[in-house]
């Protein structure tokens, strides 16, 4: 899926214009939860937000700095969702550019990991290859 566009058509979709802030938010939440489901492998659709923040720190793909933007934009989902709090509507309009950069953050994070292991990967043959040659 392609989460970043997910977060672009909500914001299109007009809703803060005709006041729907709880539908707004409700989507928003929806696609950061199925974005955790799919990258991280983490049950999110049925977990409150602490159950799910608990396992964002545990997962190693996601930095300490992710696992914070994650828990902020939940949270403040969570605000909308269900204490009908009603923040200021710059911060409402920030949402789906919040959740672009939580998904190339984690993007970034993954691509890193994968180089690293790669990195290794090429260490450990490159040392195979001249301890067969030391051999021979």
């Amino acid at each position: 899926a392609d989460f970043s566009r997910e977060f672009s058509r909500i914001e299109s979709m007009g809703l803060l214009e005709r006041g729907a802030l709880k539908l707004y938010y409700t989507h928003l939440a929806d696609v950061l939860r199925r974005l955790l489901e799919e990258q991280l492998q983490i049950e999110a659709s049925e977990r409150t937000t602490q159950e799910i923040a608990t396992d964002v720190a545990r997962h190693s793909l996601a930095s300490e700095a992710i696992h914070r933007q994650i828990l902020e934009f939940l949270s403040a989902a969570d605000l909308v969702k269900f204490a009908r709090a009603e923040p200021p509507i710059q911060e409402a309009r920030a949402m789906p550019a919040r959740g672009r950069q939580i998904v190339m953050d984690l993007a970034a994070q993954q691509a890193a990991r994968v180089a690293v292991q790669q990195d290794n990967e090429t260490t450990k043959s490159a040392s195979s290859v001249q301890e067969s040659e030391h051999v021979a």
